[in-house]
């Protein structure tokens, strides 16, 4: 009998390997997601690609992503907000742009690109991130955004254009975000939003393995500190109470 696998993201992100592990992938892109590779990283575990687990933990300190899979892991979460997205690309005259979603003008702030004659999904979905709100209607905005914004290959620059230039993107959004997000497996998960430097060790029986993400030196850091020193402290912390600790560097 297979021994039950629990296994843990402390900086989950888009948790495209906790994903892999059922054989799925993240709805969206994002800088730094580990989709290309997560096979690859569990192959090197030992552990099969779309194998399952008894249970994933989904921990990110930044607190919109865990609420992202804090709504699609609820029960029928994923399917609400599949619903608006479809209800947006059905409508004759689609909200291609975040500004669309909230009426005439951007609700953006002073960073938003499009003061600069361009749009960037990134700036625009940290805005909408920005208003804290919860609900399956709220996440749809973000992976909206992310859908029908980013320029697949291109996560430095994201999708610049005036807006209204969009024309024949909504099969992109289709394709690419809708498509993932309906197929997105059932994850028997545990979501939570604390700095990985406090997240205690669970206890668990069977084989429990942690997946450590960090930022790397001299590139995009993440919103919340975790330093090298912090890294190899929640590193030793887990090993020592029984844990297979595994670090992308």
């Amino acid at each position: 009998m297979t021994s039950p696998l629990l296994f843990a993201e402390l900086c989950c992100g888009m948790a495209a390997v906790s994903l892999a592990l059922f054989g799925g992938v993240p709805p969206v892109s994002r800088m730094g997601a580990k989709t290309g590779y997560a096979k690859t990283i569990l192959r090197v575990l030992g552990i099969r690609p779309g194998s399952g687990a008894s249970m994933v933990l989904l921990n990110d300190p930044e607190q919109d992503i865990a609420r992202l899979w804090a709504t699609l892991l609820a029960p029928g979460g994923r399917e609400r907000v599949a619903e608006h997205i479809r209800s947006w690309i059905a409508c004759p005259s689609p909200p291609r742009y975040p500004g669309a979603l909230h009426g005439s003008s951007c609700p953006g702030c002073d960073r938003c690109s499009h003061k600069a004659g361009r749009w960037d999904a990134r700036d625009l979905w940290d805005t909408l991130k920005a208003e804290r709100k919860q609900g399956a209607e709220d996440v749809a905005k973000w992976l909206y955004v992310a859908g029908s914004a980013y320029r697949q290959g291109m996560p430095d620059s994201g999708f610049a254009g005036d807006p209204g230039s969009n024309g024949g993107r909504m099969g992109d959004v289709r394709d690419r975000c809708l498509g993932k997000l309906e197929r997105l497996p059932t994850v028997p998960g545990l979501v939570s939003n604390l700095p990985a430097e406090e997240y205690p060790p669970l206890g668990f029986e069977g084989r429990r393995v942690l997946y450590l993400d960090p930022p790397y030196l001299n590139t995009t850091g993440y919103k919340h500190q975790f330093s090298r020193e912090a890294l190899i402290d929640v590193a030793r912390k887990w090993d020592q109470a029984g844990w297979e600790v595994v670090i992308s560097e």
